[in-house]
């Protein structure tokens, strides 16, 4: 089972690497998501990250803060360092 940290770091990979893909938009990022999040219900997630002030939710688009931004970074390069 997924610690709630693994998960919102999956959430955060995933606006990172949706962004560099010019997408925004939460629709996406459901459907992109790019690792098992299945038992993660992603809009909601993404409120909390919001509230923790991860994330910038405008309607239907979502960009990372400057924290979430330095998290993301920090997970992808964790990422590519075990590759």
């Amino acid at each position: 089972m997924k610690t709630a940290s693994h998960l919102v770091d999956e959430i955060l990979e995933a606006i990172w690497i949706a962004r560099e893909n010019d997408q925004s938009l939460i629709s996406e990022l459901v459907v992109d998501c790019p690792h098992d999040v299945d038992d993660l219900n992603v809009p909601q997630c993404l409120t909390e990250l919001e509230s923790e002030g991860f994330v910038r939710i405008s309607g239907e688009n979502v960009s990372l803060t400057e924290p979430g931004e330095d998290r993301a970074r920090n997970i992808i390069r964790d990422r590519k360092s075990v590759v």
